[in-house]
């Protein structure tokens, strides 16, 4: 009878055992894992600072063509539905400014609607452009090799038609190319747009 009993508490004592030893995911220390926190991170804080690879000197000679590398299609392109354009869009047809929108309004493709088709006369792009770093590249590195812009100054909410949000503060630089204008708009410094339009 003694040993029964003695069994039975080496049986609960071993359950009691596995069932921790279950619970606890095998792992040696919880108490060592971090808390989730809630907390509110600049971008700077989040990506490091590559130096600028530096701006090609062709990027004129391109926008004088219609071209905003990487976009595919070009200012003066004529398109006729959104299957001529590169993969899905999204469609928005305004009186005043017709556009197809891809990436969530990262690229917008500006056209006039004619019957015979819808030329594109401006694209905006908010991503790397020309070999550019957006969220890097600076003015300064721009007009070193691009020379001295058509215009500059702070960009006007006109200008600003095609930001998702209203920004301040935002400064641009204008070269013409050709029948084209080139526009590079900086954010504290750091490219957050170009703009390729033959308005």
């Amino acid at each position: 009878m003694y040993s029964k009993k003695r069994t039975v508490i080496f049986l609960l004592m071993a359950a009691l055992l596995v069932s921790l030893l279950c619970s606890c995911g095998g792992s040696d220390d919880q108490s060592t894992k971090p808390q989730k926190e809630t907390t509110t991170v600049s971008l700077d804080s989040l990506v490091s600072t590559p130096e600028d690879e530096g701006v090609d000197s062709g990027i004129l000679e391109m926008a004088k063509d219609g071209e905003l590398a990487p976009v595919q299609i070009k200012v003066g392109a004529f398109v006729m539905n959104t299957h001529d354009l590169m993969g899905d869009a999204d469609y928005e047809d305004t009186s005043q400014n017709p556009y197809f929108e891809f990436e969530s309004g990262a690229l917008r493709l500006y056209y006039d609607d004619h019957a015979s088709g819808k030329p594109i006369h401006t694209i905006t792009y908010l991503g790397d452009s020309y070999g550019m770093t957006i969220g890097f590249t600076k003015p300064e590195s721009i007009i070193s090799t691009l020379g001295e812009p058509e215009s500059e100054g702070e960009a006007s909410a006109e200008e600003l038609y095609f930001m998702p949000l209203t920004l301040n503060g935002v400064q641009r630089i204008t070269y013409q190319a050709g029948k084209n204008k080139l526009s590079f708009f900086f954010q504290s410094d750091k490219l957050i747009a170009t703009v390729l339009s033959n308005r």
